[in-house]
């Protein structure tokens, strides 16, 4: 079986709670077996510790593929489970935003600035203009 992205967008690492995989976003992932050619639109394929997500897939299910989240006491680890699922969809819905202003408010929301009574009912306006630009590698 060989496993290919299609017009690959990004590569990066998932740092999850249980898995670590390479994770990379397409607009498809080719399934080549033998003769047989399938393209996959709208889940996440894993190959050899690879999760391939193509623009339909959102759910951060595929981390289902990359481990079974038993432990070595054959122990299902059901918040591992869910905590990678979650960094993957996160990670997904970062990596595929398009809108600055979607972008600002769910970072804001992942902050649970709530959680502060320092904070409520305070609003906030700043003088500075944000630019924000690649990090230099």
């Amino acid at each position: 079986m060989q496993v290919e992205a299609v017009s690959e967008q990004v590569r990066v690492q998932l740092e999850g709670r249980w898995v670590w995989p390479t994770v990379i976003l397409c607009e498809a992932v080719r399934l080549r077996a033998g003769s047989k050619v399938v393209e996959v639109t709208d889940k996440g394929v894993c190959h050899h510790g690879v999760l391939y997500i193509p623009a339909g897939e959102t759910s951060g299910e595929p981390v289902r593929q990359a481990s079974s989240f038993i432990d070595e006491n054959d122990q299902f680890l059901a918040s591992d489970l869910d905590a990678d699922r979650d960094a993957l969809a996160d990670l997904i819905r970062r990596l595929r935003s398009v809108d600055p202003v979607q972008t600002l408010d769910s970072l804001l929301q992942e902050l649970r600035l709530g959680r502060y009574p320092l904070l409520h009912g305070k609003a906030f306006r700043s003088p500075w203009v944000w630019v924000l630009r690649p990090a230099i590698r």
